[in-house]
């Protein structure tokens, strides 16, 4: 049910990031860059932007936790029952591309 309420916003998120990282270059890499805007549904303040060039993974984990912020305020939930610490750090390691691979991260 979750990857039904977020996984969209989730994997746009990981895919901008993805889109943007160099030809040949490790995915697990901290200095991956990327740039552009994340999708609309996601508003992330311009304060946590990079200069065009891009973001880092790193501001791709700082989207995630934020995402998780601004999906669980409204429910007045703890954030992390939108999604664990655990799973915004498998998110990030792994960069799913599917609802399928979404779901396979623990």
């Amino acid at each position: 049910k979750k990857v039904e309420m977020f996984g969209t916003q989730i994997l746009t998120l990981v895919s901008t990031c993805r889109q943007e990282l160099p030809q040949g270059s490790d995915r697990h890499s901290d200095s991956m860059q990327e740039e552009g805007d994340i999708d609309s549904a996601v508003s992330l303040s311009d304060a946590t932007k990079e200069p065009r060039g891009g973001i880092d993974k790193t501001q791709l984990k700082e989207d995630l936790r934020q995402y998780r912020m601004q999906q669980s305020e409204p429910m007045k939930k703890p954030a992390y029952t939108i999604f664990t610490n655990a799973a915004l750090d498998n998110i990030y390691a792994s960069l799913p591309t599917t609802e399928d691979a979404l779901l396979d991260v623990k």
